[in-house]
């Protein structure tokens, strides 16, 4: 028998991979520093995307936030990392 995706474990995904886009965008946010300090004011191709991936992560986050007391199983962790890693590379071309 297989065992199918409920809109539950969507849920629990999403929520889970706000936390991950929250961190993907304070990564982003992180050479702003480097580039103030060096005076190139290049600062609007860090600051788009990593604002947009707090904010996006924060909804989602915050939106779903009645499914943090549910139980991660390793179906989800797999599609977090790999939701995850195509986030990263989304935000991180941008």
């Amino acid at each position: 028998m297989m065992k199918y995706i409920t809109k539950t474990d969507l849920c629990i995904v999403t929520r889970y991979s706000g936390v991950v886009m929250i961190c993907v965008g304070l990564m982003c946010l992180s050479p702003l520093l480097i580039d103030l300090i060096y005076f190139e004011f290049n600062y609007s191709c860090f600051i788009i995307p990593g604002v947009f991936s707090v904010i996006l992560g924060y909804i989602c986050m915050k939106t779903l936030d009645k499914y943090s007391s549910n139980k991660m199983k390793l179906k989800h962790g797999m599609m977090i990392s790999s939701i995850a890693w195509m986030w990263a590379g989304i935000v991180g071309e941008s």
